[in-house]
């Protein structure tokens, strides 16, 4: 499990992915969580469930990126915790469009 304010960094060396997608496994009305990369960011909140306990934030670049920030933030109610069950990474050949 990964508490709210911590932050996990994930950093592919089998090349530059431009595509990073991830389930958060959380409670309902935690919190928001998201991916910060120099590419772009992507956040979503837990009002509601994509699926099951799980939310999913995930982006697609033209631009390749080396590393993907994971974050969570409750607005210091300190209840945005979550586990990662999968994490996905794809390079630009590998994104269907």
């Amino acid at each position: 499990m990964i508490r709210q304010g911590r932050r996990a960094r994930i950093v592919d060396s089998r090349g530059k992915p431009c595509g990073f997608g991830i389930f958060y496994n959380v409670n309902a009305n935690s919190g928001t969580f998201g991916i910060l990369t120099s590419a772009g960011n992507a956040s979503t909140s837990s009002a509601s469930y994509d699926t099951s306990t799980f939310v999913f934030a995930g982006l697609i670049s033209t631009t390749p990126f080396t590393s993907a920030e994971i974050f969570s933030n409750s607005g210091g109610a300190g209840t945005a915790s979550y586990n990662i069950p999968e994490i996905a990474l794809k390079k630009s050949g590998d994104i269907a469009e």
